[in-house]
């Protein structure tokens, strides 16, 4: 139901002259072909996703891939040239004639070297790996490819090889790039090639973002600076050095992977090293408007004394409110956070059913006051963390 509103959403974000997604959006679209592509309904298209950097295209598309079971080929087209894809001619003397040695990085073409996350490795890589129902081939950065290898590209799409190498026979061609300006020595794609495409501009996403920076242990502090400023999820400034610094949601996990090393450390968000690193990631000015975000976090009651009783629901909402009495949902999702993270340390030492239930309920009496939208927000995250609702009242 979720995939299908955002669909119909879909159409009517078109800006000039491609139509415009979020990324969630770009994984309904994933989701879709992949459907079609495992019942047998080829597309003669292949899909072309244009978007800034960072923003989790790669991702989205090998994940997607490999949900529905397909192994993903990722081809660097930028890094070879024409003649590094067609082989080398090799004299067959018994036959007076000349055959094309493909190169070793070609090897995949036959028998696809796939990349897989472990637990699901026994999934695809099945003992003959010519069984595969369809693989999927994934240009990145295909605008940094000059017009003579874009020309490889077609041949893909249109013949199903490189050189006089055949691909899989149910092959599927993905590909993804960034705006011109925000790349190196960025080609103009040919017309020949893009109306081999249908093509997507892809926005970043903050709310599905939130969503999966709770499933993948983000920062709790990160996801609620997103939540409370959601136009920090992308930004772009001049940078009198290299034209442009981007944040981006890459740069968001890289702050929470310094924060999880420093707290692993003992070391603490005011040490001035911790501060400098963070701020080489996001640019200085972003980093000051995070760390005081942090600090008003500081002020605000635990969890842990929450469930001892040592302070009240409604106290804790007071704590979370603006100066112009609205509920700050930054703050408040650091809190949800915070009470749901405590809540499962605790119900894993419960000895009894009743003190499960008494825990379960001062869970819901300060979640059932939230606002509609933050009392969804907060039963998605116990979802994630994995919670029977068994003893909720």
């Amino acid at each position: 139901m979720q995939a299908q509103k955002r669909l119909t959403e879909m159409s009517s974000q078109s800006s000039g002259v491609i139509p415009v997604i979020s990324t969630s959006q770009m994984a309904d679209v994933l989701d879709w072909n992949f459907t079609l592509l495992k019942n047998g309904q080829k597309r003669k298209l292949g899909l072309l996703f244009y978007g800034s950097p960072g923003i989790g295209k790669t991702e989205i598309i090998k994940k997607k891939a490999l949900e529905h079971g397909f192994p993903v080929i990722v081809i660097q087209l930028s890094a070879y040239r024409p003649s590094d894809l067609a082989g080398v001619p090799v004299p067959d003397l018994n036959n007076k004639k000349l055959e094309w040695y493909p190169p070793d990085f070609m090897e995949w073409a036959d028998f696809p070297k796939v990349e897989v996350k472990a637990e699901v490795k026994e999934v695809l890589e099945p003992e003959h790996k010519k069984d595969w129902d369809a693989v999927v081939y994934f240009f990145d950065e295909l605008n940094t490819v000059p017009p003579s290898v874009q020309g490889v590209a077609l041949r893909m799409i249109l013949e199903k090889r490189i050189g006089h190498v055949r691909l899989h026979e149910n092959s599927f061609i993905i590909a993804a790039c960034n705006p011109p300006n925000e790349v190196t020595h960025a080609s103009k794609l040919t017309p020949a090639l893009l109306n081999r495409f249908a093509v997507y501009k892809v926005v970043p996403d903050p709310d599905s973002w939130i969503e999966w920076a709770i499933e993948n242990n983000i920062h709790p502090y990160v996801f609620s600076f997103i939540k409370s400023n959601p136009n920090m999820l992308y930004r772009r400034s001049d940078f009198e050095y290299e034209g442009s610094f981007l944040v981006t949601p890459r740069s968001w996990e890289e702050v929470s992977n310094i924060l999880k090393g420093a707290e692993l450390q003992g070391r603490s968000i005011k040490d001035i090293l911790i501060r400098i690193d963070i701020a080489a990631v996001i640019s200085d000015p972003i980093a000051k408007l995070f760390f005081a975000f942090i600090s008003q976090l500081k002020d605000l009651p635990s969890a842990e004394d929450y469930f001892l009783g040592k302070v009240r629901s409604d106290e804790i909402l007071e704590n979370l409110r603006d100066k112009d009495g609205d509920i700050n949902n930054g703050k408040t999702i650091f809190w949800i956070s915070s009470l749901s993270q405590s809540y499962v340390k605790l119900m894993k030492v419960m000895e009894s059913d009743n003190e499960r239930k008494k825990l379960a309920n001062m869970w819901w009496d300060f979640i059932k006051k939230l606002p509609e939208e933050l009392k969804l927000f907060a039963v998605k995250t116990m979802k994630l963390y994995a919670v029977s609702y068994t003893h909720l009242t």
